[in-house]
C-alpha cells in the first residue's frame, strides 16, 4: 500500500497537528486525532481521543506531531506495543514539512525521511529540503548511512574474532566487467578469510528493443565465468523464468556497474544496503577525459546508490564532491590494473609485428554520448589495408553489433563486419576476458 492510499491518526492536537492535517492532500485519509491532554475539542468534525484509541483504530501509520514531545510520546507508543514500522514523525523545517520513519540498525532505530510529496501539500521542494535536513543530520552519531556502515563492520569484526569465514559476494553483468577479478583470486587463497561468490545477474525490464540488444549477455556471462571458475563459486539470479532471491549470509559485496536500470531488486546496492552489507564499487571503466559540468551532474545522478558504499575504487575524482562528505567513502585506487601488470611482465618478450586493437564504442547513436561509430566504420577497413606488417584485433563493445543490426539491419551489418575481418592482417575477439590480449598490444584505436 502506497503513502498515499493508507489511513492515518495524528498524534497530538496542538497547533503542529492541526498544520500538518491542513497540509493532507486527501483530508479522508486521517482517520483521527489523540492526544495526552483529554478535551472534547474537535478538529473539522474530527473528536480528539485519547490514546487508547490506537488500540482499537483500524490505521496504516501514526505521526508523531508534537516536537517538544516526541521522545516522550514514541516511549508511550512502545509501552503501547504499536509496531516501530507504523511511526512517523513530523518535523518542521522552516516553512516545509519533514516527515521520517524509523529504520533500525543494529539494535537502535534512527530516523530515515521519506518522500511525502505523494500524501502532503507544502513539500514542493523535497530535493532541496532533503539537502538541507541531510546537512543538519550529517554529524558522525546521527547519520543513518553511517551508523548501518558502522554496524556492518562491527558484524564483520565479530565474525573475525569467531575465526568465522567473511562470505562475499561480487555482483556481475557483463564477464568482461569483472574489475574484481583479482583480488576475487586472492581471496580463493588456502589462507584467506574469505568466502567468495559470484552472482552472475540479468538486466530486468527490458523493453522489446533492449532485449535484442542484451541478447545472451547473461547466458553467456554466466556460461564465461562458470568454466573459468567452477559453478561452487558461480550463481545464477534468474532460474528457469525467475529471479532468485539470495539466500547467503553475505557479509560484503561487491558492484562494478550501478546504473539504475540494471539490476533486479533483491540485487540492488540499496537492498543490500539495508541487509547491513558492506559495499564496495569499483567502475568497470576509466574515466580519462575532463567532464564538462553538465556531464558530472549526470553522473552522479545516474550513481546516486554511491551513498550506500562504503569504500570507491577509482582514478578519477568526479565524484568526490558528490560523496566526500562521507566519513567512510574513500579513493583508493583500480583493482583492475594488477591484472595487466601481471601479464605485461608475462609478455615481455619482443614480436615481431606490431599489434594494434580497435575498440569501437556502442553509443553511436544518440546525443551527449561518446561513440562516433558511424564517422570511422570504413577506417577499420582502410587501415589493415594501408598497414599489411601491422596485425590488428577487432575488438567491438559487446553491444555494438546487436545495435548496428537495429540501426543498419542484420545483412549490411554482417556485410561489414565480415569485410573488416577479411584482411588476413585482422582478427575477431569478443572473450569476456581480455587482459592478455591488452598487454601484449602495442597501442588501441578507438572512437570515444
Amino acid at each position: 500500500m502506497t503513502y498515499s492510499d493508507s489511513k492515518y491518526i495524528i498524534f497530538g492536537a496542538g497547533s503542529f497537528g492541526k498544520y500538518v492535517y491542513s497540509n493532507f492532500i486527501n483530508k479522508n485519509n486521517i482517520v483521527g486525532f489523540v492526544d495526552n491532554k483529554i478535551t472534547s475539542k474537535k478538529i473539522n468534525n474530527l473528536t480528539v481521543l485519547p490514546i487508547d484509541y490506537i488500540l482499537k483504530a483500524n490505521f496504516n501509520y501514526i505521526i508523531i506531531c508534537s516536537e517538544p514531545g516526541r521522545i516522550d510520546i514514541l516511549k508511550q507508543l512502545i509501552e503501547l506495543k504499536i509496531k516501530k514500522n507504523k511511526i512517523l514523525i513530523a518535523e518542521k523545517n522552516h516553512s516545509e514539512l519533514v516527515i521520517s520513519k524509523l529504520e533500525r540498525v543494529g539494535k537502535i532505530f534512527v530516523k530515515e525521511q521519506i518522500d511525502c510529496r505523494e500524501f502532503l501539500y507544502n513539500t514542493n521542494c523535497y530535493q532541496q529540503l532533503l539537502e538541507k535536513y541531510n546537512q543538519l543530520n550529517n554529524s558522525i552519531n546521527s547519520n543513518i548511512l553511517f551508523l548501518r556502515k558502522q554496524f556492518s563492520l562491527q558484524k564483520i569484526e565479530q565474525k573475525l574474532n569467531r575465526k568465522e569465514k567473511i562470505k562475499v559476494a561480487f555482483f556481475v553483468i557483463w564477464s568482461s566487467q569483472f574489475t574484481f577479478s583479482p583480488l576475487f583470486n586472492r581471496m580463493l587463497e588456502k589462507d584467506s578469510v574469505f568466502e567468495p561468490l559470484i552472482i552472475v545477474c540479468r538486466i530486468p525490464n527490458l523493453s522489446m528493443e533492449d532485449d535484442k540488444r542484451y541478447l545472451g549477455v547473461y547466458e553467456k556471462s554466466l556460461k564465461d565465468l562458470t568454466e573459468k571458475y567452477g559453478s561452487k563459486y558461480v550463481k545464477p539470479n534468474y532460474v528457469n523464468g525467475k529471479y532468485t532471491e539470495i539466500q547467503e549470509n553475505i557479509n560484503i559485496a561487491f558492484f562494478s556497474m550501478i546504473h539504475p536500470f540494471a539490476y533486479h531488486k533483491s540485487c540492488m546496492p540499496e537492498t543490500l544496503f539495508k541487509r547491513n552489507i558492506l559495499l564496495y564499487f569499483c567502475d568497470y571503466s576509466i574515466n580519462v577525459a575532463k567532464k564538462s559540468e553538465q556531464e558530472i551532474i549526470n553522473i552522479q545522478k545516474r550513481y546516486s546508490q554511491l551513498k550506500f558504499f562504503f569504500k570507491l575504487y577509482t582514478l578519477t575524482d568526479y565524484l568526490t564532491s558528490k560523496y566526500s562528505n562521507d566519513y567512510y567513502v574513500k579513493y583508493i585506487g583500480y583493482p583492475k590494473l594488477d591484472l595487466f601488470s601481471k601479464f605485461e611482465k608475462n609478455n615481455k618478450k619482443r614480436k615481431k609485428r606490431k599489434k594494434i586493437i580497435f575498440a569501437p564504442h556502442q553509443d553511436f547513436n544518440k546525443e551527449n554520448f561518446c561513440g562516433n561509430f558511424l564517422k570511422t566504420y570504413k577506417l577499420y577497413i582502410q587501415i589493415p589495408e594501408i598497414y599489411p606488417e601491422i596485425d590488428f584485433i577487432f575488438r567491438p563493445h559487446p553491444l555494438l553489433i546487436p545495435n548496428l543490426y537495429i540501426h543498419w539491419g542484420k545483412s549490411k551489418t554482417d556485410t561489414y563486419i565480415n569485410k573488416v575481418l577479411s584482411h588476413k592482417n585482422v582478427e575477431l575477439d569478443n572473450s569476456s576476458f581480455y587482459y592478455n590480449i591488452f598487454s601484449d598490444s602495442d597501442a588501441i584505436i578507438h572512437d570515444c
